[in-house]
Formats: structure tokens, C-alpha cells, sequence
């Protein structure tokens, strides 16, 4: 399942080493989290202007 995901999510395979190294990084950390935060805000403008037909 962890290699779906990660293909799904387009993250390169890496060791657990560097994972912790990027985890504690703050500038990457801000980087994810505003490329995060951006995909979050664009999935929710789609839903406000285009709202699922309800039933």
C-alpha cells in the first residue's frame, strides 16, 4: 500500500534517514504545508462554485 501512495502522491521513494532529516527541516516543512494548504484552498473553491447535485 505504500508504494501506491506514494505513486499516487508523486514522493520518490527515500530511507528513513533522510524522511527525519526532511521532517525537521522547517523551510521544507513550510513548503509542504503551503503546497498542502494550496491543493486544500483550490478543492474547495471547485466545490463552492460548482456544488455536487444532491438527491
Amino acid at each position: 500500500m505504500d508504494f501506491w501512495s506514494r505513486l499516487l502522491a508523486h514522493t520518490p521513494l527515500s530511507s528513513a534517514n533522510s524522511r527525519k532529516d526532511f521532517a525537521k527541516d522547517p523551510a521544507r516543512r513550510l513548503h509542504r504545508f503551503e503546497k498542502e494548504y494550496s491543493q486544500l484552498l483550490v478543492s474547495m473553491d471547485c466545490l463552492t462554485k460548482n456544488p455536487p447535485d444532491r438527491q
